[in-house]
């Protein structure tokens, strides 16, 4: 019904001669689904932030988004905040640019992009907000998810109120999939000393979305 992904390395993963970037791609690759209609959504705390781009350069990231992308991240996010117990979620839309680059003061990224994504899914009934600045949008905490542009814009704030503790949900996929948001800690191997909570409480967040 569901399958975790306990913590792993990137880097000794692809040391070992296997192209591999993430969960979500590996999970796409698998089940048959176009690497651009998975990604990842970080969760602790009542907290959840999708991501529409990952594990590569900012400037590759820059370069792949479109409202296209944007739109398949929150139609993700819709579809999984459902299997989580939410109908109609709301969704707070993060900027590229800072504060979503005022209007094209701070770049055009927006009026290209996050702007016409935004406009389509509130067409199509989302009820979704943005861009808006990634800052004010978390600190006002105002709605259900949360859809970030890039890799740091989403995983500082979750890892900053739960260091070890947070669920990362590949999402997009036909498959329920879950693994631990944290690394596997080389520093702390075989000192029996490690924190199995953030797997004992992915596992139970995996077991409410499968019933």
């Amino acid at each position: 019904d569901a399958v975790i992904g306990c913590p792993h390395s990137e880097t000794a993963v692809n040391r070992a001669g296997i192209a591999f970037s993430g969960y979500p791609g590996l999970i796409a690759d698998l089940t048959g689904t176009p690497r651009n209609r998975a990604f990842m959504m970080l969760t602790a705390k009542g907290l959840c932030i999708t991501h529409a781009t990952l594990h590569e350069s900012v400037s590759q990231a820059l370069a792949r988004l479109s409202p296209d992308l944007v739109v398949e991240a929150a139609h993700a996010t819709v579809a999984t905040a459902k299997r989580l117990g939410i109908a109609t979620p709301s969704l707070g839309v993060f900027g590229i640019n800072p504060h979503a680059g005022e209007d094209g003061l701070f770049g055009d990224e927006d009026e290209r992009i996050t702007k016409p994504a935004v406009a389509r899914l509130k067409a199509e009934g989302i009820a979704a907000d943005g861009p808006i600045g990634a800052d004010l949008l978390l600190s006002q905490r105002k709605h259900d998810f949360y859809l970030a542009m890039f890799h740091d814009q989403g995983h500082i704030p979750i890892k900053l109120i739960s260091p070890l503790r947070a669920s990362a949900l590949t999402i997009g996929v036909p498959v329920l999939f879950a693994s631990v948001a944290h690394g596997c800690a080389f520093d702390i191997a075989g000192k029996g000393v490690a924190d199995a909570t953030g797997v004992i409480e992915t596992l139970e967040l995996l077991a409410g979305a499968a019933r």
